[in-house]
């Protein structure tokens, strides 16, 4: 094995530490010999979708993940990779483009199979959907990067089924992050539809 310079040994053994104490089921699948993600481009696609979109156009985010120091980031890659396979079904062929764009970075995660049953969901519009991705898939990234300095490959078959807070009911959840108006004079310009269900009257989230 090759041990690299710039890394201590004690950071990949603490992440072998997480990835086999997590409470999940380990799968066959979700482990990376190499790095599948390529950050240098977010800002720019981040900022091209935001132009494309109606601003107060609303999304499901998660409300109740167990906290996992190991699995938190590719859980929420996931879900985000969920959310932009819905989007590019009412989309048009430009917002489409740019959606697949960032889907480039996303998609690795198909590979995992993740189970994510137990996850409720509240809405919120897109640019705070859209504002925490790079972070995301940058950790997840440095994360991968630790282990392939080592030669290891980045095991995350432990992080197969998402692991939820119990408790919580979803008008509770539903009431915590309500959907926020875009201030935008451009929304007219926006080339998709916002759906004409509530909150209320579709939990858009509980079906994903």
């Amino acid at each position: 094995m090759n041990w690299h310079h710039g890394i201590p040994n004690s950071c990949l053994v603490f992440l072998l530490l997480l990835s086999f104490s997590t409470s999940s089921e380990p799968s066959k699948g979700c482990i990376f010999g190499s790095v599948p993600i390529d950050t240098s481009d977010f800002p720019s696609i981040v900022k091209n979708l935001k132009k494309l979109l109606l601003l107060d156009y609303p999304v499901p985010v998660p409300v109740n993940l167990k906290q996992d120091e190991f699995c938190k980031e590719l859980w929420h890659v996931h879900l985000i990779h969920r959310n932009l396979n819905r989007m590019i079904n009412v989309s048009g062929s430009e917002l489409e483009k740019s959606i697949r764009k960032l889907m480039i970075h996303t998609t690795f995660v198909e590979m995992c199979d993740i189970n994510d049953s137990c996850v409720k969901f509240i809405t919120t519009n897109i640019s705070e959907f859209l504002e925490p991705i790079p972070s995301y898939l940058s950790d997840l990234r440095k994360k991968m990067e630790e282990f392939e300095a080592h030669d290891v490959p980045a095991n995350f078959s432990n992080c197969t089924v998402i692991h939820c807070q119990p408790g919580q009911s979803f008008s509770v959840l539903q009431s915590c992050l309500p959907l926020q108006p875009s201030k935008s004079r451009h929304q007219s310009k926006r080339r998709i539809a916002t759906p004409n269900t509530t909150p209320a009257e579709n939990p858009i989230g509980c079906c994903l």
